[in-house]
């Protein structure tokens, strides 16, 4: 019983400090077309020395020049060189490839491809871990939406182009044409107003 007790104690430890790296692809806020791959710790302790690599059905690792989305993958230094420390709960995410961009270099067949990831990463005592997703492209074929987007990116971009206008003004010698009027004015025209009302009124009598 002993035994059993320490080697539960062990489980529980080893389980407490057991991180769980996560690899996924997003439809960028953007827009659908773009995607975004998105690395993530979900477990419950430090992740160290995580290593992504592509592999095929067989298993077997893919080299970047044997598969044109790989390669968009292997321009990215976290799937180069990998991962050295990622935190509990800590995520880190990036653009990675446009169907339109990919479109030409898969010859149109954009919702074939199958990625295969396989993800190692040890523990701060450094037990070993592994991981492997599938992702097929597939799944992205017909998703669409409404509404034109993310509701805050739609407003972040439409910020961004009130603020250029304004630059543009602000940092040129144009000038704003605005009408300004005070107390003096506004009396002015008014006198004027009744000027031309009462003038109108003294015709129409004469004409009566």
């Amino acid at each position: 019983m002993r035994l059993a007790q320490v080697s539960q104690l062990a489980e529980l430890k080893r389980e407490n400090i057991r991180p769980n790296v996560n690899v996924q692809l997003d439809p960028s806020k953007a827009g659908l077309n773009f995607i975004d791959v998105k690395v993530s710790n979900l477990g419950r302790g430090i992740a160290r020395k995580v290593r992504i690599e592509f592999v095929d059905e067989e298993g077997k690792r893919v080299k970047d020049s044997a598969d044109p989305v790989v390669e968009k993958f292997r321009k990215l230094a976290i799937f180069r060189q990998g991962i050295e420390a990622m935190g509990i709960g800590q995520v880190i995410s990036s653009f990675v490839f446009s169907f339109f961009d990919l479109g030409p270099e898969l010859n149109g067949e954009i919702f074939k491809p199958m990625l295969r990831f396989v993800v190692t990463f040890q523990d701060v005592e450094g037990t070993a871990y592994r991981n492997e997703f599938a992702v097929d492209f597939a799944q992205f074929e017909g998703i669409s939406e409404l509404g034109g987007g993310d509701p805050l990116h739609l407003v972040s971009k439409e910020l961004k182009q009130i603020r250029e206008v304004l630059a543009k003004v602000s940092n040129s010698d144009r000038r704003i044409g605005v009408n300004v009027f005070n107390s003096e004015d506004r009396a002015s025209e008014r006198e004027e107003l009744e000027e031309i009302l009462g003038s109108r009124r003294h015709a129409s009598e004469g004409n009566s």
